[in-house]
């Protein structure tokens, strides 16, 4: 049995298709939070959702992978000054994950609503200042309301995975079956998390503002020039089984031991690559990794070893050479070892003489710490 603290909705599908797919049997109990934790704590349910990760449940039960993503966002009014959060008078929505966050994360909470639309009349009317909630609810309940969403100035906060928690008790008795709910969640995901119109436009801000006036370009061109050439001459058969061995190579790195002499190996000992590793580390973090590669999809540098030697029947290789403007902006991937959130945006290189494409760069974003830096 689980205990969810609100019905309804995607989460719910999403849930439901899951447990369909790994012919487990359950059934939802609707509880307001503090009964729903207190059941899981006392053994009376085996589950509560949907949640975002709590220091309360973590002493008594697992998280699941995410089963849906919330975009907080701070909503205010143009005139207030965000720069002392603490003096502003907060509001929040009874039983809420975000009522839940504040108050774990010490923010004075000084009133306690029902319902969004209570929330957003509150703050229209000046008698509170700021609310947390996620962007695209809001901005459904301003529509509904017949309001323009530019009513109140939103700000980036944090993305916030929702998942299931699992008592202990439950996982105990059955063993493997987390790990057989995480699998199970993809497929039920009807499609990706993506990144809205107004995130793209400050991701790619952060990309030209931030990333691509420290890139070598000349070098890169250069590099690609000379690589684009040695390549040419390798048959498909050559490529794949280069490939294969690139694979082969990087377990063997990621299990700690050498990979001396390989074609992995070298492309990590060019100049382009230190390079590139450079330009990674100066970014703070918010880049997780850069690589270059040919016209074809074969590597030519990286700041790290990637996982492949050949990218070119990947998505983000095809999608990049078919669009015209060059540019692949992918899903939100939420890496659950790091909490990170990360994006993959790959730019077109062309030949600035002949307009000919000579290759691909693929950027790696902690787009949370993107969205933070870019105004």
């Amino acid at each position: 049995m689980l205990q969810g603290t609100r019905l309804g909705g995607l989460s719910v599908d999403i849930l439901a298709c899951v447990f369909a797919r790994s012919r487990q049997h359950y059934t939802i109990d609707l509880l307001p939070w503090a009964r729903a934790v207190e059941a899981i704590k006392q053994g009376e349910s085996d589950g509560v959702f949907t949640t975002i990760a709590m220091p309360e449940l973590d002493k008594v039960a697992r998280l699941s992978d995410p089963l849906a993503l919330e975009k907080w966002y701070w909503f205010h009014r143009a005139d207030t000054d965000l720069n002392n959060i603490q003096r502003l008078r907060i509001a929040g929505i009874r039983g809420s994950n975000e009522l839940q966050w504040l108050r774990a994360n010490g923010y004075p909470v000084s009133m306690q609503v029902n319902t969004l639309q209570q929330l957003v009349y509150l703050l229209k009317n000046h008698r509170i200042d700021l609310f947390l909630a996620d962007k695209k609810t809001v901005e459904n309940k301003l529509q509904k309301l017949d309001w323009h969403a530019s009513t109140f100035r939103a700000d980036f906060s944090a993305y916030r995975p929702l998942g299931v928690y699992f008592s202990n008790r439950f996982l105990n008795r059955n063993t493997g079956f987390l790990h057989t709910f995480n699998q199970e969640i993809s497929p039920c995901l009807k499609q990706p998390m993506a990144l809205d119109d107004a995130e793209q436009i400050k991701v790619k801000r952060w990309l030209s503002e931030s990333l691509l006036p420290r890139l070598p370009m000349d070098d890169i061109r250069r590099a690609l020039r000379h690589y684009n050439a040695e390549y040419e001459s390798l048959s498909v058969a050559e490529r794949d089984q280069a490939d294969q061995q690139w694979v082969r190579d990087y377990a063997l790195i990621r299990n700690g031991e050498a990979a001396a002499g390989s074609r992995l190996a070298e492309v990590s000992s060019r100049d382009l690559s230190a390079r590139l590793a450079q330009i990674q580390a100066g970014t703070g973090h918010i880049v997780s990794e850069l690589f270059v590669t040919g016209k074809t999809g074969i590597s030519v540098a990286h700041s790290a070893p990637t996982s492949d030697f050949y990218h070119g029947d990947e998505r983000p290789f095809t999608d990049v050479m078919s669009q015209p403007e060059g540019r692949y902006i992918g899903p939100i991937q939420y890496d659950a070892s790091s909490q990170r959130f990360q994006v993959k945006v790959g730019l077109r290189i062309d030949d600035t003489t002949t307009s000919e494409t000579q290759g691909v760069i693929f950027v790696g974003i902690d787009v949370e710490q993107a969205l933070k830096v870019s105004h």
